[in-house]
């Protein structure tokens, strides 16, 4: 049965790549305001201040006996842009942009695609192999 479990928690490790990519991608432009600024209008300082997008990653651990834990971490981090029309944006015109690259969210999505696949194999060579064992005992 472990290996059931450990093909099972690969295809879980590949969709939360996937996951984590299309939230980065999806929120690639979600600003915000810069952590050491406040906005310049008072209608963005009338309005909740949004913080930066934190891009995500899935982060595996194995387990004893097989396995994989899958969890998410945020990369902290932002880069300044200069955007004056945004209503968050410093006096100088500036505000909070999350750090994502499409080129490495896409080599992610492709390989959180691949581990899912190669456990979904894994996991029907199990099935076979289970099948066969109990053809054997019958």
């Amino acid at each position: 049965m472990d290996s059931f479990n450990i093909a099972r928690s690969g295809m879980q490790f590949g969709q939360a790549i996937v996951t984590a990519a299309a939230s980065n991608v999806a929120n690639a432009r979600t600003l915000g305001t810069l952590p050491s600024n406040t906005p310049a209008t008072a209608a963005a300082t009338a309005a909740a201040v949004p913080a930066v997008y934190q891009p995500i990653r899935a982060v595996g651990r194995t387990q004893p006996g097989g396995g994989v834990a899958v969890r998410f971490e945020e990369e902290p981090g932002y880069r300044a842009e200069y955007d004056p029309e945004n209503p968050f944006a410093d006096a100088d015109g500036m505000v909070a942009a999350p750090v994502v690259d499409l080129a490495d969210e896409t080599i992610d999505r492709m390989v959180g695609v691949q581990l899912y696949t190669a456990s979904a194999a894994a996991l029907r060579t199990a099935g076979k192999m289970a099948d066969a064992t109990l053809d054997l005992l019958a």
